[in-house]
């Protein structure tokens, strides 16, 4: 198990002039700042899943089905647990355990049977585990009523928060065609036939129906009023959740990667490198700015910023929300690159998968290890 301490190794935030800018207020100023990469972690463990965190340690799936956990003050293993198969979920990080599917495939490769785990925090040793319907491919949500499941062939279910009951299922129906959205009052599952279906998280029941000339490939909830959905040949649509009748659509230059609502807008990602900051009233562009490779992963949010990086690229781009100006740029070693976009761990720090292992950089300094809170780093 190799963690290589970096204590004294300061990566430069430096703002890059000549970067697209399409918008008076998008001026790239000469601001910058400093952060020190604390630790790289490299254990032999290639995450197969993206990076998670509670603010006190990092999760995620490795190969063989292990779920493995980082202390994020100083990038020791804190623990790992082997489920054996591999697993076919998120990881999913609660207050007290981490949740996660796994797969078990016979020496042919065929699944025989999905199965969902609640591991606990402190140990990984497993509280409890319930068999699913058998699924190559599993995506996880918590709410206040439990963990929901939403299955590849499109079924979704239920679970109490400890596991023990479903309270209640839907049957598949039909392939699904994006990553399902979860929230507090509703589970949005898009369909391969280019139906989307808005189920109630408390009891499932089918709320509404949306239909799309062409199947989203991303898609979210915003202002728990409208359904924004991405397809692969860049229409961004908006319906109206509880009718589903149709309140705008624009239409960009590529698919769409991914999705999120926010206080100033509806933040886009399109497949030809864009970032977009829609109005979620008009469907008019806020702003937009292009980055130089193709962004990667889901990226990082607050508040105020996010933080994103392209596959391949050793800079990852810490953006302002409201104007869309790069305030400042994470940047790795050459030949070093980003497999996918940094998490936010702290009010000061940042974590991300690079094509040498896990790293995390601090902007307090290191060894500081505050309590999770999805604030950028200073300017």
């Amino acid at each position: 198990m190799a963690i290589k301490y970096i204590s004294t190794a300061f990566l430069t935030f430096t703002i890059v002039a000549g970067l697209a800018a399409v918008h008076p207020s998008q001026k790239v100023t000469e601001e910058s700042g400093v952060s020190s990469r604390c630790w790289d972690y490299d254990a032999g463990l290639s995450p197969e899943t993206g990076l998670v965190s509670d603010g006190q340690n990092l999760y995620f799936a490795a190969e063989g089905g292990r779920i493995a956990s980082i202390e994020t003050a100083n990038g020791k293993s804190s623990w790992t647990a082997d489920l054996g198969g591999r697993a076919i979920s998120n990881v999913l990080v609660r207050e007290l355990d981490v949740v996660a599917v796994t797969g078990a495939f016979d020496n042919s490769g065929r699944l025989n049977g999905s199965t969902l785990r609640s591991l606990s925090k402190a140990t990984g040793i497993v509280n409890w585990s319930a068999p699913l319907t058998p699924s190559e491919r599993y995506f996880l949500g918590a709410t206040g009523s439990g963990i929901i499941a939403v299955s590849a062939e499109g079924s979704a279910g239920l679970f109490q928060p400890n596991g023990e009951d479903l309270i209640w299922k839907r049957p598949a129906a039909g392939k699904i065609s994006a990553p399902p959205f979860v929230s507090e009052q509703n589970v949005i599952v898009s369909l391969a036939s280019g139906k989307t279906q808005v189920l109630s998280t408390s009891d499932g029941t089918l709320r509404s129906n949306v239909s799309l000339a062409i199947p989203a490939v991303s898609q979210s909830v915003v202002r728990e009023k409208l359904l924004i959905s991405g397809d692969g040949r860049g229409n961004l649509v908006a319906n109206e959740l509880s009718s589903g009748s149709r309140e705008w659509k624009f239409k960009a230059g590529a698919g769409w990667n991914y999705i999120r609502d926010t206080k100033y807008g509806v933040a886009a990602i399109s497949a030809d490198n864009f970032v977009y900051m829609i109005s979620p009233d008009r469907g008019s562009i806020v702003w937009k700015r292009r980055l130089p490779g193709r962004i990667s992963g889901a990226p990082a949010f607050s508040d105020s910023f996010t933080v994103i990086a392209a596959y391949g690229e050793n800079t990852a781009y810490v953006i302002e929300l409201q104007t869309g100006r790069i305030t400042n740029l994470v940047s790795l070693p050459e030949k070093s690159s980003f497999a996918e976009s940094p998490i936010l761990i702290s009010d000061g720090s940042v974590a991300a998968v690079t094509n040498s292992g896990v790293t995390l950089w601090s902007f307090n300094g290191c060894g500081t290890n505050k309590k999770a809170a999805l604030n950028v780093p200073p300017r």
